[in-house]
């Protein structure tokens, strides 16, 4: 690497300058002259780096962003896997914005059936006068209003819709309508955003199932 200093890389160089003292100033000068280049081109190339290295990193935080964007969903798919297919299980969850006055609606899938069940975590939810073992469960979609009830599990925070109440809910969120769930105390409006392809998979055997499974 060239540099200022009088530092001869040559046999020639250095017996060309001792003939010639005035030289000296020649060879240092240009020296100077190559380092100084170098240092621009230096400088130049770091400043293209930096800027190519600043539009990259913006250009892949963009795309995580929209890719988020895109996929985000308030439908929740778990499943469990006891390495029997008969105890295997699938879940579908929408929580309640409100944890207190709002409804969490629990798609469950089994290898037997198709279970919906509406959860509370504030005060029991009221059973029917004349069949404490139900309550009563108002659905609005659109301008229509359905009423069913729902057989209400130990605790009261739990409920179990009807076949019906079910069947209505999964055609009404594939077509993409939202619906309004309400109980004695309790409500909550689930919207159909990512529903349908969330369900579909729910319905599906996993590709890799989980080879882990706890002995108990």
């Amino acid at each position: 690497m060239l540099t200022r200093a009088a530092k001869f890389t040559k046999p020639a160089e250095a017996l060309y300058c001792s003939k010639h003292p005035r030289s000296l100033f020649f060879f240092n000068t240009l020296r100077g002259s190559f380092v100084n280049l170098d240092s621009a081109k230096n400088r130049q190339f770091e400043t293209r780096y930096s800027m190519h290295s600043l539009l990259l990193c913006s250009c892949l935080f963009l795309s995580v962003i929209l890719a988020s964007c895109r996929s985000s969903s308030p439908w929740a798919l778990d499943r469990v896997e006891s390495g029997n297919s008969d105890f295997n299980s699938a879940k579908l969850t929408f929580p309640a914005n409100d944890p207190i006055h709002g409804i969490d609606v629990e798609f469950l899938n089994t290898s037997k059936n198709l279970y919906v069940y509406l959860n509370v975590h504030s005060i029991p939810i009221p059973a029917l006068k004349n069949n404490p073992k139900y309550a009563f469960v108002h659905l609005t979609i659109g301008t229509e209003k359905y009423r069913f009830e729902a057989l209400r599990r130990e605790g009261g925070q739990r409920l179990l819709l009807p076949e019906e109440a079910v069947d209505l809910m999964i055609s009404s969120l594939r077509k993409n309508l939202p619906i309004e769930i309400k109980v004695s105390g309790y409500s909550t409006q689930i919207t159909p955003s990512g529903f349908p392809e969330k369900f579909k998979k729910m319905q599906q055997s996993p590709l890799f199932p989980n080879p882990f499974h706890l002995p108990f």
